[in-house]
């Protein structure tokens, strides 16, 4: 079962005050009503009637050393967003031997000086680049690393030194310059003498592609990679389909359809209602068995065991309006009932 607050069971005055919950509104205690009855805004009892707007404190804390009396107090103050923590100011920092937090630092003079990087070397166990070590001249030139600057040698002493920019040996100075290669891959046949290099290039976006030009492809009987073809009329030709049959006119069985029709993606190759009536026909080519029905739309009742509308078995009188009817096998008009036919039914039933 659940029980209401206080106030609603009797025990203690009702809330005056609201407090906005967000999605719905509280009842609470003003503070006057909290500091008279000695209650918090929810109408919990406090032990003292002064703690009912002060701060809670945290149990068993130790504050800072000038709470206690160990240092002077801090003279700053610093926004921490939802709160202000009190700091010592650069004069006492430098005076007091602290940091803004009040922590003792070694050396007075490091309690404002910016903190610095190691230097080269500096690192328990690192090692430093050739130069550093003497071993080699050091890099004359700078590069841009983003948030540092590095170090590397020019082309001129990567030329005269052997080395890469960071100062590493190369097998070859020639090398140093030269795009890298890939280790044991083999190149097209052109690379290796077993055919004329290709004349043409083609963009490839980031690389640019050497190809073989349409005049190297027909005299060569090769792709525009190189690689050969069986037919040299297949470079050119579009893909046929394996095993595709087309449709009787293709073959030479029916002459071929005069009309088009709009597929939406594509355009077919229909007869025309003229070549249908004459050749017995659908649209597609198909034979059917009277060639006065290839043009005409389907009857009703045509269909095996279908049954007409009620006029049509003499059980209503037929209606006397039309109504066109676009489907897929065309356009035809439709016997409909006028806009009076249903009440005057109504009427008579």
């Amino acid at each position: 079962m659940v029980i209401g607050p206080a106030w609603t069971r009797g025990e203690i005055e009702k809330p005056a005050g609201t407090k906005n919950m967000g999605s719905w509104t509280a009842a609470v205690y003003t503070p006057e009503q909290q500091a008279r009855l000695g209650v918090d805004e929810s109408g919990n009892k406090v032990a003292d009637l002064a703690q009912a707007a002060a701060p809670p404190k945290l149990c068993g804390a130790i504050g800072p050393a000038w709470t206690r009396g160990e240092i002077e107090k801090p003279a700053g103050t610093k926004n921490m967003g939802s709160w202000t923590a009190a700091v010592y100011t650069p004069e006492q920092q430098a005076r007091l031997g602290v940091d803004e937090s009040g922590n003792k630092v070694p050396d007075l003079a490091k309690a404002a000086a910016p903190p610095q990087l190691p230097k080269l070397g500096a690192i328990c166990g690192a090692i430093g680049p050739a130069w550093t070590r003497g071993e080699i001249e050091k890099p004359a030139g700078t590069k841009n690393m983003g948030s540092w600057t590095a170090a590397v040698y020019t082309p001129e002493q990567q030329a005269r030194l052997g080395v890469d920019e960071s100062g590493n040996k190369v097998p070859d100075l020639a090398e140093a310059a030269a795009p890298p290669k890939l280790c044991g891959a083999i190149g097209p046949a052109w690379t290796r003498g077993e055919i004329e290099k290709p004349a043409g290039t083609k963009n490839m976006g980031s690389w640019t592609a050497a190809v073989y030009t349409p005049e190297q492809q027909a005299r060569l009987g090769v792709d525009e990679s190189g690689k050969k073809v069986a037919d040299l009329a297949k470079a050119a030709a579009p893909p046929k389909l394996c095993g595709a049959i087309g449709p009787a006119w293709t073959r030479g069985e029916i002459e071929k359809p005069a009309g088009t029709k709009n597929m939406g993606s594509w355009t077919a190759a229909v007869y025309t209602p003229e070549q249908q009536a004459r050749l017995g026909v659908d649209e597609f080519g198909k034979k059917v068995a009277d060639p006065a029905k290839a043009a005409a739309p389907p009857k009703l009742g045509a269909t095996l065991g279908s049954i007409g509308p009620a006029w049509t078995r003499g059980e209503i009188e037929k209606p006397a309006g039309t109504k066109t009817m676009d489907t897929f096998a065309g356009s035809w008009t439709a016997a409909a009932a006028t806009s009076t036919f249903p009440q005057r039914i109504e009427a008579l039933a």
